[in-house]
C-alpha cells in the first residue's frame, strides 16, 4: 500500500469513526428507560399550563379551564400531566400497567380505558373523542399552549379505533396510548412519530362528565399506570444506519 492510499484509509477510518459515534449515541440512549407514574388525577389538558394554579376543593374556579362536580368529601386535586424530553423524529412505543377508578362507582379498569368520552379542546391542546379514563399523550413546544387548537383525533370505532399499528399526532393533538399495544393487553407494540417543532411528551389521563364539553371531573379518580417509554423503534434504526454506513466504509478500503 502506497503511503497516498494509506493515508486515506486512515482517513475514511477516523470519518467512519466520527459519523458513527452519534448514531451509536442514539441507539443507546433510554436502553433502559425508568418507569413513570400517571395517576388517575394527572389531567392532560393541563399539560403545560403552568399559568393555571389549581384551586382547592371548594374553591373558586373562575379561570380554571377544567370541568368540576360539586365539592364532597373524599375528592382529590386535579394533578399535573407527567413530562418527559423528546426529539422530533423520535419513533415512540410504550408499556403501560396498572387499575385505576375514573368515579366513585366503577371497577378498576387498564390503561386502554373504559367509558367513551368526547371532551372539547382548552386553550392550544385539542379535545379528544375516544376511550375515558385511559393513558393519553399530547406533544408541546416549551410555550405554554394558548394558541389555537389543532382538530380533535377521534379514536373511536368510527374513527381511527384504538388498534393502529402507528400514530403521527401534531403538535398539541390529545392521542390515545392505552396499554401501548394494538389488543387489549396483547399485540405488537403501536408506534408514534414525535412532530416537528416539540420538546416534550405529557402523559396523562382522560376524563369528563359531559359530551362535547370542557374535561373535566378528575376530582374523584384514583389509582395509576406504570408506564415505559420505549424509543426502540428509532434506536434500532439509527444502529442499523450505523452498522450499514460502517460496512460501506469497510468495503471502500478494501476497495482502494
Amino acid at each position: 500500500m502506497t503511503r497516498s492510499n494509506s493515508c486515506r484509509s486512515w482517513l475514511l477510518r477516523f470519518a467512519s469513526w466520527m459519523l458513527l459515534l452519534p448514531l451509536l449515541a442514539a441507539a443507546s440512549a433510554r436502553s433502559a428507560p425508568p418507569g413513570l407514574t400517571v395517576d388517575a388525577t394527572d389531567a392532560i389538558h393541563l399539560a403545560g399550563r403552568d399559568d393555571v394554579t389549581i384551586p382547592a376543593i371548594g374553591g373558586n374556579l373562575a379561570g380554571f379551564p377544567l370541568d368540576r362536580p360539586d365539592a364532597a368529601l373524599g375528592q382529590v386535586l386535579e394533578t399535573r400531566p407527567t413530562a418527559v424530553d423528546v426529539t422530533p423524529g423520535e419513533m415512540l412505543s410504550f408499556l403501560a400497567s396498572g387499575d385505576a377508578i375514573f368515579s366513585p362507582s366503577d371497577l378498576p379498569s387498564g390503561a386502554d380505558g373504559d367509558v367513551a368520552k368526547d371532551v372539547l379542546a382548552v386553550g392550544g391542546i385539542a379535545g379528544y373523542v375516544g376511550p375515558g379514563g385511559s393513558l393519553v399523550g399530547v406533544f408541546l413546544d416549551d410555550a405554554i399552549p394558548l394558541a389555537s387548537p389543532p382538530a380533535s383525533l377521534d379514536f373511536s370505532a368510527l374513527g381511527i379505533g384504538t388498534s393502529f399499528a402507528a400514530l403521527s399526532p401534531e403538535p398539541g393533538q390529545v392521542f390515545f396510548i392505552g396499554d401501548g399495544q394494538r389488543g387489549n393487553g396483547v399485540g405488537a407494540r403501536q408506534a408514534f412519530d414525535v412532530p416537528a417543532g416539540v420538546t416534550r411528551l405529557f402523559l396523562g389521563t382522560l376524563d369528563g362528565a359531559v359530551p362535547q364539553y370542557a374535561p373535566g371531573y378528575y376530582v374523584d379518580n384514583a389509582g395509576s399506570f406504570q408506564v415505559q417509554v420505549l424509543p426502540e423503534p428509532a434506536g434500532s434504526a439509527a444502529a442499523l444506519a450505523a452498522f450499514s454506513f460502517l460496512a460501506l466504509l469497510a468495503r471502500a478500503r478494501r476497495a482502494v
